[in-house]
């Protein structure tokens, strides 16, 4: 969750990761583990950041996508 000082269109943001939540001055972005620390970097360097947290993602959610998905070990 990135809490903005100002307001970006969904273009402006895109390029960061999966937009999963866009408000006015509040985005929230689904970024691969592995892609996290060039990807806060970049949001820092190149956004107006109040506030950022970084949590993993509901359990249901994970389960949710990968039966969508239809990956099934």
């Amino acid at each position: 969750r990135v809490e903005l000082g100002r307001v970006y269109t969904q273009a402006e943001l895109g390029h960061f990761g999966e937009l999963e939540m866009l408000g006015e001055r509040e985005v929230r972005f689904c970024v691969q583990r592995e892609d996290l620390t060039r990807t806060v970097s970049q949001l820092l360097a190149e956004l107006d950041v109040i506030d950022l947290s970084v949590a993993d993602p509901p359990v249901e959610e994970v389960i949710g996508r990968v039966f969508q998905a239809g990956v099934v070990a």
